[in-house]
């Protein structure tokens, strides 16, 4: 497979967390929400000011999984890119100790690694493109799950799930294409 592309303003959206981050993150969503109502421009396109999100107190590389172990779980669900680039408009670079896994109409699931080859941030794009990918996503996503206490906290779409639980999982994906279906299509990835 090629090269993927990872938009900068996408990086982290989505992401894993360690599950004892849920009470941080289920608060700083409702912070979100309620900035982006205080300060959405009266034109209705966009806002007046940027939000800066706050540092979860649990590191992801806490968990110890390692970079090996993720290939190791989905790597026969999804392939395996060659490089991973970032960037905006038609500027792109590398993004150094990353992988990055997906089909050809996504999903993309990427793994930022730490000098001792732990993950130190595994985020998803935002979008997946068909039922094929939601349904690879969710197997995905369960396998992740499998073993370690991982906190999904999607802040695009507003939403938690507790990737050890089946019935969280799949109520998320359903939340989660429940509202792209809803959402302008303006206000899409």
């Amino acid at each position: 497979m090629q090269a993927v592309f990872i938009h900068e303003d996408d990086l982290g959206l989505i992401e894993l967390l360690p599950l004892s981050d849920w009470q941080f993150c289920e608060n700083e969503l409702k912070e979100i929400q309620c900035f982006a109502r205080e300060h959405a421009d009266p034109s209705g396109i966009g806002w007046t000011d940027i939000y800066m999100r706050g540092r979860p107190p649990f590191d992801l590389s806490g968990l110890r999984i390692t970079r090996q172990s993720i290939i190791d779980l989905i790597g026969g669900e999804l392939v395996l890119f060659d490089r991973v680039m970032t960037g905006y408009s038609t500027y792109a670079e590398p993004l150094e100790g990353t992988i990055a896994f997906g089909l050809d109409s996504g999903p993309v699931i990427y793994v930022l690694s730490n000098e001792q080859d732990l993950a130190a941030a595994t985020c998803i794009e935002p979008t997946a493109r068909d039922i094929k990918s939601e349904e690879a996503l969710t197997r995905v996503l369960l396998r992740l799950g499998e073993g370690n206490q991982l906190l999904l906290v999607d802040r695009l779409r507003g939403l938690l799930a507790n990737l050890s639980d089946a019935d969280s999982v799949s109520s998320y994906m359903g939340r989660r294409l429940l509202r792209d279906s809803s959402a302008p299509s303006s206000a899409r990835h």
